[in-house]
C-alpha cells in the first residue's frame, strides 16, 4: 500500500522539499494519489499517444509556499523519467540556469537502504560536532500552496455498454476541449485527451459527460508538459 497508494513517494518528496527549502514539510500535507486505479487500458491508451505512465512526486517553491503532490502522470516516451523502472528511482531537478539535471539510482532493496541509513548516521554524528545551529526546517513549518487551481491536460478513460452513436465525436471534443479521442468497441472503453483544465473543471465535465452520453468516466491522468 505504501508504494501502490503513493505514501512512500509522499514521504520522500516531503523530506527532499524540507531539505531544499529549509522549512518542514509534513508528508501528511502532500496531495497524494497512487496508482491503484490504473488499468491495462490506461497503458494502452497512453501508448497510443506516445506516452508512458509514471508515479511522479512533484514539488516547487514559489511566493513563499510549497506546492507539492504525488500522482500518476503521462510522460512522453522520450522524457528523462520515462525509462525509470523496477527498483530504480530518479530525482529530476529543474534549475534556473542549469536546466534539467537528473539523479538516478536504486531506491529499494536491502543494500541501497542500508547504505542510506548508515550514511545518515555518519552525517548526524559528524554534523553534531561541527555545527552549532540546527537546520531551518527544525523550527519553521512550510506553508502549503493549493494545487487545485493548476491547469493540466488529461487523458480520460471512459466505459460504455453500447457503441457511441453518431455525433458523439464532435460532442466529446467540445465538452473536454479535446484534441483527440479513441474508442475500443471490443473492450467497451475509450479515451479522450482534454485541453488544459483545473480539477474542478474536469469534475464538472465528467458530470455532464455521464449525464449526456450515459457513459462512465472511469479515470483521468495528468499529462506532463
Amino acid at each position: 500500500s505504501a508504494d501502490v497508494d503513493g505514501f512512500d513517494a509522499a514521504r520522500k518528496i516531503a523530506i527532499l522539499s524540507s531539505l531544499a527549502y529549509d522549512v518542514f514539510v509534513d508528508y501528511n500535507d502532500v496531495a497524494c494519489t497512487g496508482i491503484r486505479s490504473i488499468t491495462s487500458d490506461d497503458h494502452k491508451f497512453a501508448e497510443e499517444i506516445g506516452c508512458v505512465i509514471k508515479l511522479i512526486a512533484r514539488s516547487c517553491f514559489r511566493e513563499g509556499k510549497v506546492f507539492i503532490s504525488v500522482e500518476p502522470y503521462l510522460l512522453p516516451q522520450g522524457h528523462m523519467l520515462a525509462t525509470v523502472d523496477s527498483v530504480y528511482n530518479a530525482v529530476l531537478v529543474k534549475g534556473s540556469y542549469t536546466g534539467d539535471t537528473m539523479f538516478y539510482g536504486k531506491g529499494a532493496g536491502k543494500l541501497a537502504t542500508a547504505s542510506a541509513v548508515v550514511g545518515d548516521i555518519i552525517e548526524i554524528l559528524c554534523g553534531a560536532a561541527s555545527s552549532a545551529t540546527l537546520p531551518g526546517f527544525v523550527e519553521n513549518n512550510a506553508v502549503i500552496g493549493d494545487i487545485s487551481g493548476e491547469k493540466s491536460r488529461y487523458l480520460i478513460r471512459f466505459s460504455f455498454k453500447n457503441k457511441p452513436c453518431g455525433g458523439f465525436e464532435d460532442s466529446i471534443l467540445r465538452l473536454f476541449r479535446a484534441s483527440q479521442y479513441s474508442v475500443n468497441p471490443q473492450s467497451g472503453t475509450g479515451s479522450v485527451v482534454s485541453d488544459y483544465m483545473t480539477s474542478e473543471e474536469l469534475k464538472a465535465a465528467f458530470r455532464q459527460f455521464e449525464d449526456t452520453f450515459a457513459m462512465k468516466a472511469e479515470n483521468s491522468i495528468k499529462i506532463a508538459d
